[in-house]
């Protein structure tokens, strides 16, 4: 990404008078926090609003946060207050908790928390709106838009950049391939689950590439792929031990056990990115991210058009 685009996000966003600390890693998986937090900076660009991150309390935090695996793009907050009182979705502001927040608020120049806009940043009516700031080439749909937030935000830092680059060894995709994400795990309880068959069918009706790289958190989805399409090549990074991705579970991992599945679940999604066509759900975060960040070339077999999930 041109650094001159950065450093115009940063004076932009830094001229608002005022202020949201957006929380990321609060309570969901990383591709839900994650593109959350590419709608409230979209939001705050469209809103004048100074966008300020606050990643000290992240479910993925190694050591700091945030910076742990991605460049820094804008002001960090992290302190004993944010730590304390911002949440996506507060479960008991008192009356009284608002006085003492509306104080802390005054001191520290904070006009918004996560919870306060949300629901706004996150509604889908914002779907039907037109983005035009001119300062970061920025002029369509929401999903356009998200995309040029990406560039700006979505930056690996060294570290993980090599230790992805490393992963993504494991397998070797030297030809042009097709890119499938096939969830399971915990994602029947937001959404029911897709056959197999129709990521397949899909594929098969929009490119004549018959090799595959799936990205999968349950290994009998790879077997059960393989075995039912011998036709295809197919190779993924999921590992035999793994039966479903479930966040609860995640959270009780060690600091080290968090890094090493997230390395392996960025250097995935850096394949599926790079390939000639990517088969998703748009109603799964992950198909959500895939579709922002590659477009066209990101195909959901669940709904027609991508959206906001």
């Amino acid at each position: 990404m041109n650094q001159n685009v950065l450093l115009k996000y940063k004076g932009l966003n830094n001229s608002f008078n005022k202020t949201l600390v957006y929380g990321v890693g609060l309570e969901a998986g990383f591709y839900s926090e994650l593109n959350n937090m590419i709608l409230a900076i979209l939001f705050c660009l469209n809103n004048n609003l100074r966008f300020v991150l606050h990643s000290g309390t992240a479910n993925f935090k190694i050591r700091n946060g945030w910076s742990d695996y991605f460049e820094p793009f804008c002001d960090e907050m992290n302190n004993w207050y944010t730590n304390r009182f911002d949440h996506r979705f507060p479960s008991d502001i008192t009356f009284h908790k608002r006085i003492v927040l509306k104080l802390i608020k005054s001191l520290y120049k904070i006009d918004y928390l996560t919870y306060e806009l949300f629901d706004k940043v996150h509604s889908r009516e914002n779907e039907s709106l037109l983005y035009v700031i001119p300062e970061l080439e920025i002029n369509g749909k929401i999903q356009s838009a998200c995309q040029r937030i990406i560039s700006l935000v979505y930056r690996f830092n060294e570290e993980t950049q090599s230790d992805i680059n490393k992963k993504q060894q494991d397998v070797s995709l030297k030809d042009k391939y097709i890119g499938f994400h096939i969830r399971g795990g915990d994602k029947v309880i937001e959404h029911e689950l897709i056959s197999i068959d129709k990521y397949i069918k899909k594929a098969e009706s929009l490119s004549c590439i018959r090799k595959g790289f799936i990205y999968t958190d349950d290994y009998n989805i790879v077997e059960l792929v393989c075995n039912k399409y011998p036709d295809w090549d197919f190779q993924t990074l999921t590992e035999q031990n793994e039966n479903g991705y479930f966040h609860s579970d995640f959270q009780k991992l060690s600091s080290e056990k968090k890094k090493c599945q997230l390395i392996k679940m960025f250097a995935s999604m850096e394949i599926l990115c790079k390939a000639e066509l990517t088969i998703c759900t748009y109603s799964s975060n992950i198909g959500m991210f895939l579709g922002m960040m590659m477009g066209e070339k990101a195909v959901g077999v669940d709904f027609d058009t991508w959206r906001i999930w």
